[in-house]
């Protein structure tokens, strides 16, 4: 931490590893080495790949909170950090907007508005948004929001009289008691023990429709379980606010589907959506730099903004 704060406060970004991981060889160091040259390059300034969007509208931003609890030794005390991301859409394609510093968690509701009016006036802008064009706010976040939440992000939305706003609240559970059942799959083979893995684990970007306002979603299939003995993955369940304007859950499940498979930090697929897992990246290290005494959050403004420094 000592020696990324150094590097992070003259603008540079740092990619770092095990030493266990330089010194591997043979089976599986190509697939290390890809994923490394992945996050460095994306780090440096380089967009590894797009977004394509199936049926793209005026303009949309999607909004990621995400939150980790953060400690100076395992037996100290924790605290809860929140971090905040902006993906936004231009001609059809996703792209990584505006970070946030990390903020702790009673103060992150402002933070996001905040946040949110700062990434509107720089998509006006970039974009060259029109009289009347349709605009779409979406919010990914890893707590349910509260009411008095979603009315400071309606305020933001008033405050755009010149287009047609709709909105979208999306709590994304990642801890849920309930697990999806496919009895037709025979799971994948693991090839290093020679047996196989995930039975009966739905295949990824499978959900089932609960109500207008819950659906639940595999994020994990067969051939994404690391050992056979995982066990069977847990989905993840998503949950509309009822404040939301814009109500499509299909559309927004396989959204959430389509930014799970976005990570520049790996070419494996994630567990989460990248709007709440790069989010809970920010925050994890925003809040262990935050500690040292020679760090300052004002490192990351300027040139490390625009850069994937978290990965």
């Amino acid at each position: 931490m000592v020696a990324k704060s150094t590097f992070l406060s003259q603008q540079i970004p740092t990619q770092e590893f095990l030493t266990e991981t330089m010194r591997r060889k043979g089976s599986g160091l190509d697939f290390i080495l890809s994923n490394i040259a992945l996050a460095s390059y994306a780090k440096l300034g380089g967009t590894p790949w797009h977004l394509k969007v199936d049926n793209p509208m005026a303009h949309e931003l999607v909004v990621g909170l995400g939150s980790t609890s953060i400690s100076d030794s395992r037996l100290g005390a924790r605290q809860r950090m929140v971090g905040i991301t902006t993906l936004f859409t231009s001609q059809g394609r996703y792209l990584l907007g505006n970070m946030s510093n990390a903020v702790p968690f009673e103060e992150y509701g402002k933070a996001g508005v905040e946040m949110l009016t700062n990434a509107i006036e720089r998509a006006r802008g970039d974009m060259n948004w029109q009289k009347s064009d349709e605009v779409r706010l979406v919010f990914h976040s890893f707590k349910p929001l509260k009411d008095t939440e979603a009315d400071a992000v309606k305020a933001v939305a008033a405050s755009l009289k010149d287009y047609h706003v709709d909105f979208a609240f999306l709590h994304v559970a990642q801890e849920l008691d309930t697990v999806l059942f496919d009895s037709d799959n025979v799971g994948a083979k693991s090839y290093s023990a020679g047996v196989m893995k995930g039975e009966f684990a739905p295949t990824r970007g499978t959900y089932l429709t609960l109500n207008k306002s819950n659906t639940i979603l595999s994020l994990t299939g067969a051939r994404e379980i690391k050992k056979a003995t995982d066990g069977l993955p847990y989905p993840a369940l998503l949950h509309l606010h009822r404040c939301s304007t814009f109500t499509d859950m299909n559309y927004l499940t396989e959204q959430v589907y389509t930014f799970a498979g976005h990570s520049w930090r790996s070419f494996d697929m994630a567990r989460m959506p990248v709007t709440i897992a790069y989010s809970q990246l920010i925050a994890r290290l925003l809040g262990r730099l935050g500690a040292l005494p020679q760090f300052s959050v004002d490192s990351i403004h300027g040139r490390l903004n625009r850069l994937r420094w978290f990965l």
